[in-house]
């Protein structure tokens, strides 16, 4: 049996499940783009977790940078404008990305994914903290 006729016929026994199926593969260059998150959120996320006024509240239980920076990642590559604006051509992506208004999306996403999973984090190092 053809793969499509497998979707067709989990369409309609679960509209949900095909959606989840049949999503097209990210776009390269956004996937290596993401992998550039991975180091700019480790240096962000340290230079808060290293600070020693913050040291004392995370001794006992340290925050997980690396979760932090998985996370962050995870929003980057599910970020539907993000993915439309990579799903072209390498000419045109290099056209989008010369351009001011992607590079600052693209700036402000990131700093805003590292600052959400990182307070999803401290979040949680906190709810345990013993005073």
């Amino acid at each position: 049996m053809n793969i499509n006729w497998i979707f067709f016929f989990a369409g309609i026994l679960c509209s949900p499940c095909v959606s989840a199926l049949s999503v097209a593969p990210l776009p390269e260059q956004l996937l290596r783009f993401s992998d550039t998150v991975g180091p700019t959120c480790t240096k962000v996320s340290s230079h808060f977790v290293d600070d020693p006024h913050y040291q004392p509240a995370l001794k006992e239980h340290p925050v997980d940078i690396e979760k932090i920076c998985a996370c962050s990642k995870k929003i980057i590559l599910s970020d539907e404008r993000l993915i439309e604006q990579f799903s072209v051509e390498n000419e045109e992506l290099s056209r989008r990305l010369r351009s001011t208004e992607l590079g600052s999306y693209l700036l402000l996403k990131t700093t805003s994914s590292i600052f959400e999973c990182f307070y999803l984090e401290v979040n949680k190092s906190l709810l345990l903290f013993k005073f």
